[in-house]
């Protein structure tokens, strides 16, 4: 993990931050502890490149992706 540039705070499920340079989100519990790290290169549904933005609403996490031009939305009830 490099640097974490977006983060976006839901409060049941944690802190999720981009580590904008290896295109993945990591996912942190209240103590800033990490609990999973979601890599998935690609272009494809699921996955992602570099994360130029994250915003949860509701049991949704949305990831902008800005080398790939589309933002997705990851449910986090599940």
């Amino acid at each position: 993990m490099d640097d974490i540039y977006f983060m976006a705070w839901h409060p049941k499920h944690g802190i999720f931050g981009s580590d904008f340079w290896n295109g993945q989100i990591v996912h942190f519990n209240h103590k800033l502890e990490v609990q999973k790290i979601y890599h998935k290169p690609g272009k494809r549904a699921g996955q992602f490149g570099k994360v130029g933005g994250l915003s949860c609403f509701n049991d949704q996490l949305a990831v902008a992706n800005m080398d790939l031009g589309k933002v997705q939305i990851f449910d986090l009830s599940s």
